[in-house]
C-alpha cells in the first residue's frame, strides 16, 4: 500500500496509539502476529494465518483493525480451515455456504 493509504487505514489505531507511527504500528502488528505463531507452535496447536487470509483492502476493514462483514467471513473461513486441517474437528461447510 502507498504511504497515504497506510496512513488512512491506520487512523483509528494511531488515535489510540499516539506514540507510534504508521511504520511503528506495522512493526508492532508483525511482532504480535509472530508471537501468536510462536506460542501456537510451542503448544503444538493450530494457528490460523488471518494476516495472510484477509487482504488489506477497505472492503474488508471497518477501520484500522476491525473487520467488515466480508472480512469476518474470510476470518471465519481461515479459522475453520486451520482447525479442520489440524484434525481437531471434522470438516464442515464454509461460512458463506451456511448463509445460503
Amino acid at each position: 500500500q502507498s504511504e497515504a493509504v497506510q496512513r488512512k487505514a491506520a487512523q483509528t489505531a494511531l488515535y489510540y496509539n499516539k506514540h507510534l507511527s504508521v511504520q511503528g504500528l506495522i512493526r508492532a502488528y508483525r511482532a504480535f502476529n509472530a508471537t501468536i505463531r510462536e506460542v501456537a507452535a510451542d503448544g503444538d496447536v493450530p494457528c490460523a494465518d488471518v494476516f495472510a487470509a484477509v487482504p488489506g483492502e477497505s472492503k474488508y476493514f471497518g477501520d484500522s483493525i476491525h473487520f467488515t462483514d466480508l472480512g469476518e467471513q474470510l476470518v471465519a473461513d481461515c479459522v475453520r480451515r486451520a482447525i479442520t486441517e489440524s484434525g481437531y474437528i471434522p470438516a464442515g461447510p464454509a461460512v458463506a455456504d451456511i448463509r445460503r
